[in-house]
């Protein structure tokens, strides 16, 4: 995994795109897709792009793939222009709508893609099982991938992005098709790799996801970067208060208390009422469940960026 004196994963500068389309009157129309990008991916973070349907998110991650070449500006992956094949090293890619070989089964696909990336045949087959393993598709590992469920496919289209230990990914809306475990379960590989030194560039429309995976987020839209953050400022930003789950045989006394279940409770609290609450559970002898802030968070910024970059552009 990267580390020391090695260049950013990601850098771009005033990078721009602009697509040309010849209509059928033989009108060439332009689209301004992406207007100077400055952008830094730190090693070893994961960061997010949220925006609104073409926003830029998919023409930066093409961009820097090189699967599209810039109008203007630069930009540089793992020390190289992108495009270039030493770009590619030690890189994974998830695309939004991945495009497996359907009679292929997994082990085989993720196995091929492991040695592809230079492991030996025998640790390339160790690594393809305990990627299968890690991403539930153990059982059916030897099946084609065109007998794949939605959610399946797109769990074996993650780990062909893994196989062969990549230091940096770029996916493109990861939890496409993946059912709430998944969900979970991906969020927590995702943290592994990054805890093991990985770097991470992804891009969602689940405002929640992005929240729980991504160390900073930034917030696209109509072609441009309007907001650069952590998730845990934004969230302080819009902070409104607390919920907090307990469980007691009461609540205690005074206590806006909504029941739960058998001795399960709620109760709202302002921002500054939390810890005294906190501490007149712990007097009362109950058990703290759950403390769960209130606000919208991520949400709230994107609709205001997206909303004050539409009035700009409008």
């Amino acid at each position: 995994m990267p580390g020391g004196d090695f260049p950013a994963p990601l850098e771009a500068s005033g990078l721009g795109k602009t697509y040309l389309q010849r209509t059928w009157t033989g009108r060439r129309n332009r689209t301004e897709a992406l207007h100077g990008l400055d952008l830094t991916i730190r090693s070893g973070e994961v960061y997010g792009l949220v925006g609104h349907n073409g926003s830029g998110k998919s023409t930066t991650l093409k961009l820097a793939l090189g699967l599209i070449f810039p109008t203007r500006g630069t930009i540089r992956v793992n020390g190289h222009p992108a495009g270039d094949a030493r770009s590619r090293v030690n890189l994974g890619f998830l695309p939004e709508n991945p495009s497996l070989v359907p009679h292929l089964p997994a082990r085989q696909l993720l196995a091929g893609a492991a040695e592809v990336r230079g492991l030996p045949r025998k640790r390339a087959r160790d690594e393809a099982d305990r990627l299968l393993e890690s991403l539930g598709l153990e059982g059916v590992a030897g099946k084609p991938i065109q007998q794949y469920s939605k959610g399946m496919a797109q769990r074996a289209a993650l780990g062909f992005a893994l196989a062969g230990g990549p230091d940096f990914l770029i996916l493109d809306e990861p939890m496409t098709g993946l059912d709430p475990l998944w969900r979970h379960r991906v969020t927590e590989l995702l943290r592994a790799f990054r805890q093991e030194g990985g770097t991470v560039l992804f891009s969602s429309h689940i405002l929640s996801d992005v929240e729980r995976i991504a160390d900073r987020v930034g917030i696209f839209s109509h072609g441009h970067l309007v907001r650069e953050a952590r998730p845990t400022d934004l969230l302080a930003e819009h902070l409104e208060g607390f919920q907090v789950r307990f469980r007691g045989e009461a609540a205690p006394s005074g206590w806006q208390a909504v029941p739960e279940g058998t001795g399960l409770w709620r109760t709202e609290l302002a921002s500054g009422e939390l810890w005294p609450a906190l501490e007149a559970l712990r007097e009362a002898g109950m058990e703290l469940l759950e403390v769960q802030p209130r606000g919208a968070g991520l949400e709230g910024t994107f609709i205001e960026a997206a909303d004050t970059d539409s009035g700009r552009n409008g």
